[in-house]
């Protein structure tokens, strides 16, 4: 657009001028009828400069009149919305580092629930955890995606069913058995055993870690410290827990990824039907420990869902193809 001329145009867009041929150049430009968003901004800043007033043409005729800087205020690009990682029972927030510094180019924070990592004094309620992930994200700004693994599954579908404004996108891996007594047996008999049998518990939960997924991924789960007296606690608040009736509740996106070897899946298809938000990604192959395996792949998927909800667009994410080649044992 040349603004050097002298000349006086009122540009109407039903009489076929294109904002191109508009010569802006003189004072006596008063009045202009557009359709949003035609003008380009080095013509936007003139017009302001000189108090045009312009008005928007709609279905019915020209509605206004308004200041250009209305009609042109540039729509800012979606901050990208923090990410809080919530563990599993017996490890630490620690233990998902890796997961963490594979998501790029926004905030990622893992805090320690009661009775883990450094609240291992401190005992586990679910109420204590959903505490815990919600001083997280108001912290780090709200709304923010939840993503948590096992325990951190439920405790994330807590958080997002009872405060599902700070939640703008919910990724539960690991975590679609329905939570009840029957399921938590096993869990309750080795918590027993950890109560009484400490260090025996200990030393076998050590070499069992090791011997099924290797000393890179067992390192990870111990580097917060392994807090197995709180597995009691811990079976006891989750058996309890509804998880299906908190997920109905929260009406925004969800991510549900499990490992095609992961006992956790026994009610993954109530879980996906539970909202039509709801999305299901089985891994090939791979454990009930998929995310700690593989947290690159893991931390990949989460980015991609994260971007997905920034930008409104979420169905469901393209599960990334190192997920099928690599993500293997358990």
């Amino acid at each position: 657009m040349d603004l050097s001329g002298a000349g006086c145009v009122a540009w109407d867009e039903a009489a076929g001028t294109q904002p191109a041929e508009v010569d802006a150049g003189s004072d006596c430009v008063r009045e202009l009828t557009v359709s949003w968003p035609f003008i380009s901004s080095v013509a936007a800043q003139h017009f302001r400069e000189r108090g045009v007033t312009v008005w928007r043409r709609g279905a019915a005729g020209p509605v206004g009149p308004s200041r250009i800087e209305d009609i042109l205020t540039p729509v800012p690009a979606p901050v990208p919305a923090p990410v809080v990682l919530v563990h599993g029972i017996r490890v630490s927030g620690a233990s998902l580092h890796r997961i963490a510094a594979a998501i790029p180019d926004r905030e990622v924070v893992f805090p320690d629930l009661p009775g883990h990592g450094r609240r291992v004094g401190e005992t586990f309620t679910l109420a204590g955890a959903v505490d815990t992930v919600v001083k997280a994200i108001e912290e780090l700004g709200p709304p923010a995606i939840v993503a948590g693994m096992s325990m951190g599954g439920y405790v994330s579908m807590a958080v997002a069913g009872r405060h599902p404004s700070l939640v703008s996108g919910l990724v539960a891996m690991c975590a679609t058995a329905q939570p009840s007594p029957f399921y938590a047996a096993p869990f309750r008999a080795f918590g027993a055993t950890t109560a009484y049998l400490p260090e025996q518990a200990a030393a076998i939960s050590r070499w069992l870690t090791r011997a099924s997924v290797g000393r890179r991924v067992a390192d990870d789960m111990e580097v917060g410290g392994l807090a197995l007296a709180s597995i009691k606690d811990v079976v006891a608040e989750v058996s309890r827990f509804d998880a299906l009736g908190e997920l109905a509740r929260y009406p925004g996106p969800i991510e549900l990824i499990n490992g095609g070897w992961d006992q956790f899946r026994v009610n993954e298809r109530r879980f996906e039907a539970i909202s039509p938000r709801a999305h299901l990604t089985v891994i090939p192959r791979a454990s009930h420990l998929f995310p700690l395996i593989e947290p690159v792949v893991t931390g990949r998927a989460i980015a991609t869902f994260a971007r997905a909800v920034d930008a409104g667009t979420h169905r469901c994410i393209s599960t990334p193809d190192e997920f099928r080649r690599t993500s293997g044992g358990g």
